[in-house]
């Protein structure tokens, strides 16, 4: 969603005034946003864009569901990291790093493994239907339906290679 300049603005220096207290900067770009201009239709574009996500979230809930039950789910992800001394001071301000809301420094470990889940899970399924739309497409012509050219068969097969 592209948002106004002067909404931008309102919580880009909300967010610069408290880096680490998401809580107090929603509360200050919200304050002022208020009392913008064209407040009730930027309240509309949220709610809308509120149903889209909530939509796409059903789909994605709904495609889990089915590759969980075609035995067709990833695994967790696998993270290494280096022990360069060179790595290690270049990647400092990294914990600068905004995700989940919070500085990734001020992140606690319990709350790590719940974030990456979340982060995991809308990644791998956009990943999946990426992977199965380039195996499609050879094979759908334009103007057609991939039912209409796919037999159940050969869907399931490239569904399973896909996979």
């Amino acid at each position: 969603m592209q948002y106004r300049e002067d909404i931008v603005a309102a919580c880009k220096d909300a967010a610069n005034a408290h880096p680490n207290d998401i809580e107090a900067a929603v509360k200050q770009a919200f304050d002022k946003i208020r009392k913008a201009r064209n407040y009730a239709e930027f309240v509309d574009q949220l709610a809308f864009e509120a149903v889209r996500n909530c939509v796409y979230d059903c789909r994605h809930t709904a495609n889990v569901q089915l590759r969980r039950q075609n035995g067709n789910y990833g695994g967790p992800a696998k993270v290494e990291s280096s022990k360069s001394q060179s790595v290690q001071s270049v990647s400092a301000f990294l914990y600068a790093y905004f995700i989940a809301g919070r500085t990734l420094g001020t992140i606690l470990g319990e709350e790590l493994p719940a974030i990456a889940d979340s982060e995991e899970k809308r990644a791998e399924g956009h990943r999946f239907n990426a992977n199965l739309c380039r195996a499609l497409a050879s094979l759908v012509s334009e103007g057609k339906t991939v039912q209409q050219c796919v037999n159940p068969r050969k869907l399931k097969r490239i569904w399973d290679s896909v996979t």
